[in-house]
């Protein structure tokens, strides 16, 4: 099965951009502006969104029609994550479609979830199934065994979307930054401590009154001089 994640309308993309995810990803690699950041930057700031979707009970509660506060993180304006070029919604979704061998769907059923954050900060969810609406007058809609049917068939796993939102909060975002050491107080870039803030806390961990700490510490810096030693004696 082949998960797709597509956003649109957030800062810089105005247009959809859609990107795979898959087992094993863990890096974007791109040209200078392609958006890799600003990918990473959307699955950080709408984390503690994602976290609230994957459980069960809220998925199914907004798949019925309630809408979900929007609550992000690290973004001091909530409407800094809508684009400047529009007053549109910022959308995104995520589509699961068979592989190449036409495997990973119940009975080939694609799926795909659908979330529009509005600038009041509400979240309205809807799902496609094979491109057409799940909500449709002449369908029966069920939850049972963590799974969507209509009309008595099964067509959908909500395990699938829930261990997906989990996976993406649970991931640790790292960003292209070159400069740890003059970068004034500023504390973060994305998932890591960067400048002074990085340097004060690394030597507190270093010589600090926890042994751990110290332990940790001399033991990543033991790596490092492995790592560049070798480096060294490859040539590279």
């Amino acid at each position: 099965m082949r998960t797709l994640l597509t956003i649109k309308n957030y800062r810089c993309f105005v247009r959809p951009i859609t990107i795979e995810i898959t087992k094993g990803f863990t890096a974007f690699v791109g040209v200078n502006n392609a958006g890799k950041s600003t990918i990473m930057r959307f699955l950080l700031e709408t984390r503690p969104f994602l976290q609230t979707m994957s459980n069960m009970q809220v998925l199914i509660q907004t798949i019925n029609g309630n809408s979900i506060n929007l609550v992000l993180a690290h973004v001091l304006d909530n409407h800094e994550i809508f684009s400047n070029l529009n007053n549109n919604a910022v959308e995104f979704s995520i589509k699961f479609v068979a592989d190449d061998q036409g495997r990973g769907l119940i009975d080939g059923h694609q799926v795909e979830y659908l979330f529009v954050a509005n600038r009041n900060m509400q979240v309205l969810t809807s799902v496609n199934i094979d491109g057409e609406p799940l909500r449709k007058p002449e369908n029966k809609i069920a939850y049972t065994n963590n799974h969507i049917s209509i009309n008595g068939k099964s067509v959908a796993s909500l395990q699938t979307i829930s261990e997906t939102f989990l996976s993406l909060s649970n991931s640790l975002y790292i960003g292209p930054f070159r400069n740890t050491i003059n970068a004034g107080t500023k504390t973060d870039y994305l998932d890591i401590q960067i400048g002074q803030s990085f340097i004060t806390q690394f030597r507190e961990l270093k010589t600090g009154s926890s042994k751990k700490s110290n332990t940790d510490i001399s033991r990543l810096t033991e790596d490092i001089r492995k790592v560049f030693q070798f480096a060294a004696l490859a040539g590279c």
